[in-house]
């Protein structure tokens, strides 16, 4: 088989991961505005777990890291499409407090997969300035003037999968404020 014909062939599976996704995301957003109404959690860490085993079994075993890791990554863009669907409602000036500072520090213990943290920071756009790791605590700064939908989602994500959140919000002095 000649490249240029492997490539329309691997374009025509694009197209329908593409339209497989499509579909997911619309599924996704139904569980959350479900999720919404009823108050109940956007992240089941049991449910994930139970979803990558239960479908990776199948794989050959050369495939099952590659699958494993692609079935993380679209359960952590689908919850971070449900906290973006949770936060059209979050009030202007909520945001205008958690954003008020020039930078702000989140420290937290996150309950699930490590690297989910890592690549919800990459995926939210936010100027990190500070990152530490100690096993499962977590401390991140963000400045103010990243993408703010980006930093409150985030930030919705993190308190949600989290266990002792909090943000530091650094005092602001007369001075600090430009004239």
């Amino acid at each position: 088989m000649e490249l240029s014909e492997i490539r329309k062939n691997i374009d025509k599976v694009d197209t329908k991961l593409f339209e497989l996704f499509e579909e997911r995301m619309k599924l996704a957003e139904c569980v959350a505005r479900t999720k919404k109404s009823t108050g109940d959690c956007i992240y089941k860490p049991d449910r994930e777990l139970q979803v990558i085993s239960k479908f990776s079994e199948p794989a050959d075993e050369d495939m099952k890291g590659y699958y494993e890791a692609l079935i993380k990554r679209v359960m952590l863009i689908s919850r971070e499409y449900q906290y973006r669907i949770l936060n059209e409602d979050t009030p202007a000036d909520t945001e205008a407090a958690m954003l008020s500072a020039g930078t702000v520090t989140v420290r937290f213990t996150y309950k699930g997969f490590p690297d989910n943290i890592v690549t919800a920071i990459n995926d939210s756009g936010a100027k990190i300035t500070g990152f530490t790791m100690n096993n499962s605590e977590y401390s991140i700064s963000i400045r103010h003037d990243s993408c703010k939908t980006g930093i409150i989602n985030l930030l919705k994500m993190i308190e949600s999968e989290s266990d002792n959140y909090s943000i530091l919000v650094p005092e602001i002095s007369v001075s600090d404020i430009p004239k």
